[in-house]
């Protein structure tokens, strides 16, 4: 548990004093002033920040306030004299203070509220963890369905990422775990469409009305499978955007980046048509500052990019390999279709089809490489 404790007061005769009543049971540094504070606090983490309200330059409330947005899971304490318990309610409102102490602070007060305190850093804490440890394992759940739902759309989802990443970057965007994760869900939808009316189209084949609606409404079906999971409502609505035609104008970093992801899934639908990425920014409908944010990409992987083939076992497959040729257990049935680029998560699974049911090996696979090499 973490028990560190920073006390902030430019009177060192009373930070020697806070620190004489916590050095025993808490692991204490102090500083005396708002700004050597707050280097401490980007530098470490703190279970609990004490501060006195009155001191030059940054006062304890604003002090705490900067706290808070440096490390939102550390507990902050005001130590207020009685003339300012206005300005300590305001504090607490504005800056999200966990407690105020009218100084001096007694030991038999203060030593309970630093309890307190710790405490509320642990809860705060574990619920991040759980909320986070809910989120990854609903992304790999839904990853998953996509994998075995429709092996195509699972296939591209790293592509996809990785296509939106380059175009977010060359638009002056931070990519960010929001984009990353719309990317690899975005196809999420075809796992409700007809397996014909989703081949036709990947293939580029002329459509009835009602199979066209079909495919446009497969974002909508995405995002409503994604915008119910803890912290996953903005990446819906990425989701849901980048579905739509774009308009000109993109007010917030929610619909940037569902245009962003828009842009992407255009260009990667002609890449999984057979197109190369440099085919591909020809065919697709982009705007020119979208395009030319992968220019670049495309010269580089002309350059550079080759593929190398080869046989492994499922022990030697890992991220990034994609799979050449259907994957079949021993007794015949097919697990993942040939195309799929493997994430660790889906190796890990692959490796344990292998050891607790048996998958007919060796697997062909292709890697990228900068060698121009191939191995049958």
């Amino acid at each position: 548990m973490n028990q560190r404790i920073l006390c902030v007061d430019d009177e060192p005769r009373v930070l020697a004093g806070l620190e004489a009543i916590l050095m025993f049971d808490y692991d204490v540094s102090t500083a005396t002033s708002g700004a050597e504070g707050l280097e401490a606090v980007r530098e470490t983490e703190y279970a609990v920040v004490i501060s006195d309200m009155r001191m030059p330059s940054m006062n304890g409330a604003e002090f705490l306030a900067a706290v808070r947005e440096i490390s939102p899971d550390t507990t902050r304490i005001l130590l207020t004299g009685y003339s300012e318990v206005d300005a300590a309610i305001s504090a607490i409102n504005q800056g999200g203070v966990f407690r105020f102490l009218s100084k001096p602070a007694p030991e038999d007060i203060l030593i309970p509220t630093v309890e307190d305190g710790l405490e509320q850093h642990r809860l705060r804490k574990a619920e991040k963890e759980l909320l986070e440890g809910t989120v990854r394992g609903a992304v790999e759940l839904l990853t998953s369905v996509l994998a075995i739902a429709s092996p195509k759309g699972f296939a591209r989802s790293n592509e996809l990422k990785r296509l939106s990443s380059e175009i977010a970057k060359g638009l002056g965007i931070s990519p960010g775990w929001d984009l990353d994760v719309a990317s690899l869900l975005a196809r999420l939808g075809w796992i409700a469409m007809p397996p014909d009316v989703l081949e036709r189209h990947l293939a580029g084949e002329a459509l009835l009305p009602e199979e066209r609606k079909v495919i446009a409404e497969s974002g909508e079906t995405a995002a409503r499978l994604v915008e119910h999971i803890p912290r996953l409502t903005d990446v819906a609505e990425v989701i849901r955007i980048a579905h739509r035609p774009i308009g000109l104008v993109q007010a917030n970093r929610t619909a940037r980046l569902g245009a962003v992801l828009n842009a992407a899934l255009a260009v990667d639908l002609e890449m999984t048509r057979g197109a190369s990425l440099n085919e591909a920014l020809e065919r697709a409908d982009l705007k020119d500052d979208y395009r030319q944010a992968l220019v670049g990409v495309a010269a580089t992987e002309e350059e550079r990019v080759s593929w190398v083939v080869s046989k492994v076992t499922a022990d030697e497959l890992t991220a990034g390999m994609i799979l050449d040729e259907d994957v079949y257990m021993t007794n015949g049935n097919l697990i993942v279709k040939q195309g799929a680029e493997l994430s660790a998560p889906m190796a890990a699974r692959l490796q344990a089809f292998a050891r607790n049911l048996g998958l007919k090996e060796p697997i062909r696979v292709r890697m990228r490489s900068s060698v121009d090499v191939t191995v049958g």
